[in-house]
């Protein structure tokens, strides 16, 4: 069987509308997703900020570094950390922003990440102010 161009091309946009429904779906389960973690783990830091000034809520920005990672970074790694940001590809697009650091066995280890909405001042700010109050707790 030998489909048409047309039929392919009808049954690909198809799937991509699926898949791109199946994306907001989940990109709206943002804050639900925070707070089982919260719930479920010892001691993580996760933070969603919304933004509700628009009619359909929208997950602005989203923090997320465990206890262990934290502790671990404190007790066993170089006290200098790398910084990161890479543009997320896809139907909401973004900046994931990342801190890692090495580990005694010079591994990569990671320490926290964040989903912002675009990288800039104000991104970074928000991002490192949330990693300063986890390694405060852990002070």
């Amino acid at each position: 069987m030998e489909p048409s161009k047309r039929k392919i091309y009808r049954g690909k946009r198809k799937e991509l509308k699926m898949l791109k429904s199946d994306h907001v779906d989940r990109y709206g389960q943002m804050r639900k997703y925070g707070n089982i973690l919260l719930q479920m783990n010892l001691g993580p830091l996760a933070m969603v900020e919304i933004d509700t000034l628009i009619v359909t809520p929208k997950c602005q920005r989203f923090f997320l570094s465990f206890n262990a990672q934290l502790t671990r970074f404190i007790r066993g790694c170089r006290p200098f950390i790398g910084l990161d940001g890479n543009h997320l590809k896809g139907p909401f697009g973004g900046v994931l922003l990342s801190t890692i650091d090495l580990d005694s066995d010079n591994g990569i280890f990671p320490i926290a990440i964040c989903v912002v909405e675009n990288e800039c001042r104000d991104s970074w700010s928000w991002f490192l102010e949330r990693l300063h109050e986890g390694l405060d707790v852990l002070d």
